[in-house]
């Protein structure tokens, strides 16, 4: 039997995931001496996908909060064996929303900009959802406090904060467009060549460039079958769900469906 070390190593693709594999091995291993529940920065979407399968193929439990259903970057909650769940109570305890006001429009990368420039790392900020003239910003919750005092500016626009509760939280719905197609297999480089319409051999130099991603795992392989409600995602083209996969046309090919974020 693999040890939790050497299951993390085995399914890291990369040094980042190696690290982080270890940092989540450091907080079971915390965790278990303690009775307490652990924490992590916030991940993005990859990272959570590597805890996710990894801690499962090591027995560690784990859940994940964004501050709000659908967030698109969680901390991870690592638990002790004899605790499997994460109570609601407990959410508002990891994670504050601080409302941004500023005058001009600003941009996801203008306050992650003004963020670094305080020192600030970047697992300590979450979704940034921008508005016109109000903006939110999840936080890890040992940093209310220094954003409340400190985040005052972006660039030359100034800001005023205030903290919100996370049930205030109002998020935009995702916009995507339907597309319908039909495909000779369900093989990624077919099921990729029709939801960003461009041709299988430009998608067989992007798998094998690593560009290529289902459920926000790097997928090597272009005969990889995708399955329904799979997530996938070619950097510098953009995300999509293949949101059904139906019966045969006349010609023998299969009908799919495709919902392509916009």
């Amino acid at each position: 039997m693999m040890t939790g070390q050497e299951i993390m190593l085995k399914y890291a693709q990369n040094e980042e995931e190696r690290l982080l594999g270890r940092r989540l091995l450091d907080l079971y291993d915390i965790a278990e001496r303690s009775g307490q529940k652990m924490v992590t920065g916030f991940l993005s979407k990859s990272e959570q996908a590597f805890c996710s399968f990894s801690c499962s193929k090591a027995n560690i439990k784990t859940a994940f909060w964004g501050g709000y259903d659908g967030a698109e970057r969680c901390v991870a909650v690592v638990f002790p064996d004899e605790v499997d769940e994460l109570l609601e109570e407990e959410k508002n305890e990891l994670l504050a929303a601080i409302c941004v006001s500023h005058h001009e429009k600003l941009s996801h990368r203008d306050f992650l900009g003004a963020a670094v420039g305080l020192g600030i790392k970047r697992q300590m900020v979450g979704d940034i959802l921008v508005g016109e003239n109000e903006s939110v910003l999840l936080i890890l919750r040992s940093m209310v406090s220094f954003f409340l005092n400190n985040f005052d500016k972006a660039g030359h626009v100034s800001l005023s904060c205030r903290e919100v509760p996370l049930e205030n939280i109002e998020v935009k719905e995702p916009t995507y467009v339907t597309v319908t197609d039909t495909i000779a297999s369900n093989r990624l480089d077919a099921i990729v060549s029709s939801g960003f319409s461009i041709s299988r051999e430009t998608v067989k130099k992007a798998i094998d460039r690593e560009l290529v991603s289902v459920n926000y795992r790097v997928v090597a392989s272009a005969t990889y079958e995708v399955k329904e409600d799979d997530v996938i995602s070619m950097r510098g083209q953009g995300k999509f769900i293949l949101s059904s996969i139906g019966g045969t046309s006349k010609k023998g090919r299969i009908w799919i469906e495709i919902k392509r974020y916009v």
